[in-house]
């Protein structure tokens, strides 16, 4: 697995991202169940409580009308709903 590295600031999306790129690599894309599971432990062991938030890399184009990562990736893994 790549290293998960979990910035406790409260940013907006696009300051999350900007941020990552500048001083790590990019927001994480969560590509299956494992993944997002794994992601759910490390926040966890970074303390951040019950009611907040990780961005993650997804974005949607309005234009365009579709979901994306801004890493690229090809969108795989769609369970997002408890």
């Amino acid at each position: 697995r790549t290293p998960l590295i979990v910035i406790i600031e409260e940013k907006t999306w696009r300051e999350a991202l900007w941020f990552c790129r500048q001083n790590h690599v990019d927001l994480v894309s969560v590509q299956s169940e494992e993944m997002q599971d794994w992601l759910g432990v490390v926040t966890q062991n970074a303390f951040i409580n019950v009611t907040s938030r990780v961005w993650i890399g997804l974005r949607h184009t309005c234009a365009q009308g579709f979901w994306y990562w801004v890493t690229g990736e090809t969108i795989c893994y769609q369970n997002w709903a408890p």
